[in-house]
């Protein structure tokens, strides 16, 4: 047998032709080297519908929905490397109370992880004090403001 023949045998019939079996997605067909004979939805009707039309020579197979199914695509994913440092924000703080100051070094957070509104850059919000800090040779100074928020009570 030459490769021609192969190919075109019953067998390869649907390797070779299924864009025309894709009307059938999900049922049972019966087809020869040439075309569809007949299709159902359950195998048991195929038959029945074969012995109806007495076709002879003839091969079932089930048109798998997946068959039809466009390829996967893989998507690169570019990792960028990150370097790993201790930070710990303590700088030398002045507390200014009403009668005295007071010099400590604090951990001094800007609040990112939270969200509101009211905090805009380095503004941070102190309820009770004045305060300044140095970082960097430059002076930074936060005063203390009136927050007005509408709390409801449950």
């Amino acid at each position: 047998m030459s490769k021609r023949i192969i190919n075109d045998s019953i067998h390869n019939w649907v390797n070779n032709n299924r864009e025309l079996l894709a009307p059938y997605k999900g049922q049972w067909v019966a087809h020869n080297a040439n075309e569809v004979l007949a299709s159902a939805p359950t195998g048991s009707a195929l038959v029945q519908s074969i012995k109806d039309k007495k076709i002879t020579n003839y091969t079932i197979v089930f048109v798998h929905p997946t068959w039809f199914a466009k390829p996967v695509r893989f998507l690169p994913i570019r990792f960028k490397t990150s370097k790993k440092h201790e930070w710990t924000p303590n700088y030398e703080v002045t507390i200014a109370g009403a009668a005295q100051h007071q010099t400590v070094e604090m951990l001094i957070d800007s609040g990112a992880d939270e969200v509101s509104d009211i905090i805009i850059g380095r503004e941070v919000i102190f309820d009770t004090f004045d305060v300044a800090f140095k970082q960097a040779d430059e002076m930074i100074v936060f005063k203390k403001r009136e927050v007005i928020t509408n709390k409801i009570n449950h």
